[in-house]
């Protein structure tokens, strides 16, 4: 995992899917082949644009951008929309669910809720403010590696401990 991010440049653009379920490994490399493939043809405007596809912890699309060769477009973003949800479809799950919380869970695997899911293990005190939860906001490579996986009491998913 760390070599995956290693690899990723801080200032590339990061776009995180996180799947609804775990991939096992045929659908990971199903995932990296068909999006290396889109990738080589995806442009913006013309210009050839140089992103790489990678899958991590099981759940996770990690989409990098290098931004300094060329930028993309709203055309080339819908474009990378659409494969995402290809990837959706021939897989049977959901990558645009926003709402959906990741954690790691005391044996450090990755675990998904519903905010209903997530609001009940809170009640149940099965999950405290200091279990580790994927923000799937960040938006660069520097944030990737240092605020992707912090602590819930740091991250948007703070808001359900203050009514617990």
């Amino acid at each position: 995992m760390e070599t995956k991010l290693q690899q990723i440049n801080d200032t590339h653009r990061i776009w995180v899917y996180q799947s609804s379920r775990p991939l096992n490994e045929q659908e990971q490399e199903m995932i990296v082949k068909t999006g290396t493939e889109f990738l080589a043809q995806w442009t913006a405007h013309g210009d050839q644009l140089y992103a790489t596809v990678s899958v991590l912890y099981n759940h996770f699309i990690i989409i990098a951008l290098d931004e300094e060769k060329a930028a993309p477009g709203g055309c080339s973003i819908d474009k990378l929309l659409h494969w995402v949800m290809s990837v959706e479809r021939s897989l049977h799950i959901d990558l645009l669910d926003r709402q959906a919380i990741a954690i790691f869970d005391a044996s450090q695997n990755t675990r998904v809720f519903t905010p209903e899911q997530f609001e009940q293990a809170i009640a149940e005190n099965s999950i405290r403010e200091d279990v580790l939860v994927f923000n799937n906001l960040v938006a660069t490579g520097k944030e990737l590696k240092q605020n992707w996986i912090v602590p819930a009491s740091t991250s948007w998913q703070h808001r359900y401990f203050e009514n617990a």
